[in-house]
This record gives structure tokens, C-alpha cells and sequence, in this order.
């Protein structure tokens, strides 16, 4: 008799209540409300904060990048991508800066001390959401004549990534 949410939570105490070193999960957060949702989440990152392993397998990527130190993107059966959302380029959290500059060589020099990746012409990425790391790198463009037109923090979310990943292999299956 017990709601669809209060089942959820009492499947997933089960599925802890022994403190297994590795919890597998299929869906944890569905069908919850917030509070549950949240609740599973921070129980599920002082286990991995335990040093126990989980398996996650879920829809609700938003929820899931919160906990997840690697992911795997799986459509049927085979592997898309395979990363660590925390240290991964394309799930990097970090600035993109418009820039105009004259000195080609420039962008060389600015990348053996920032972590920093051209996107294309005038637009640089510095791969870290560190405030004081980006106050340095625009004080090190404005003392090198690289003007800066735009400065916009950036997170690509998983669930960008997961969309990418699977349109690309539904484009390379299907050339027309």
C-alpha cells in the first residue's frame, strides 16, 4: 500500500542496509520527489565517499552527474564514450572568452601556463571555473595586447554530451 516514491526509497535502504562494497542501481531517483531525490543523492555521495563502489544506471543525467566520477554513455549494447565527467574537455566546466588578437604565436605561449584550448579563431576556453585562475589569464591577455570583447562561465551538461554522443553514432550509422 505504500506509494510508488516510499517503495523507491525503501528498495534502495535494502539495497544499503548491509554496506556492500558495490552497490548496484538501476534507476535510484525515479519516481521521487525533490526532497527523496536529494536524499538518495547525498546518501549516495558519502558511500563513494566510503571508498564503496557504485553502478548507476539511470535517464536522470542532470541528478547522476552530481555523484558520478565516470561515465559511460551505452546505446545498445556497444560504448559511445567512456570519460570522467569531472576531468573530461567536453564536460569541463570552465570560461569562454572572446578575444582579438594579432600575434598567432601568442596563443603557444598562453597555453604552456594556463589550461586553456582554442574553440576557433577568437575564441579561447580556459578549461577551470577558478575565478582567480581566469582573473590571471585577462591580465595576462590585456598585458600581452589581446583585447577581450565577451567573458562567459560555461558547463556543458551530460545530458548535451549524451545527445551528442548518441546523434553522432545514429548519423554514422545512417549516411545518406
Amino acid at each position: 500500500e505504500y506509494s510508488r516514491g516510499m517503495r523507491k526509497r525503501l528498495g534502495f535502504i535494502q539495497a544499503i542496509l548491509h554496506k556492500p562494497k558495490l552497490l548496484l542501481l538501476d534507476e535510484p531517483i525515479e519516481g521521487l520527489d525533490t526532497i527523496g531525490k536529494q536524499v538518495i543523492i547525498d546518501t549516495l555521495k558519502e558511500y563513494k565517499e566510503a571508498g564503496k563502489s557504485i553502478l548507476i544506471n539511470s535517464h536522470y543525467l542532470s541528478e547522476i552527474e552530481k555523484i558520478c566520477d565516470h561515465v559511460a554513455i551505452i546505446k545498445q549494447g556497444k560504448i559511445l564514450m567512456n570519460f570522467n565527467p569531472k576531468n573530461n574537455l567536453y564536460v569541463c566546466s570552465g570560461y569562454s572568452l572572446g578575444i582579438s588578437f594579432e600575434d598567432k604565436s601568442l596563443i603557444k605561449n598562453i597555453s604552456q601556463l594556463f589550461p586553456i584550448k582554442l574553440e576557433k579563431p577568437g575564441l579561447l576556453f580556459l578549461m577551470s571555473d577558478d575565478e582567480k585562475l581566469l582573473n590571471k589569464l585577462i591580465h595576462y591577455l590585456c598585458d600581452n595586447g589581446v583585447s577581450i570583447n565577451r567573458v562567459e562561465k560555461i558547463k556543458n551538461k551530460l545530458e548535451e554530451i549524451y545527445l551528442s554522443a548518441i546523434r553522432d553514432k545514429e548519423f554514422s550509422a545512417h549516411p545518406n
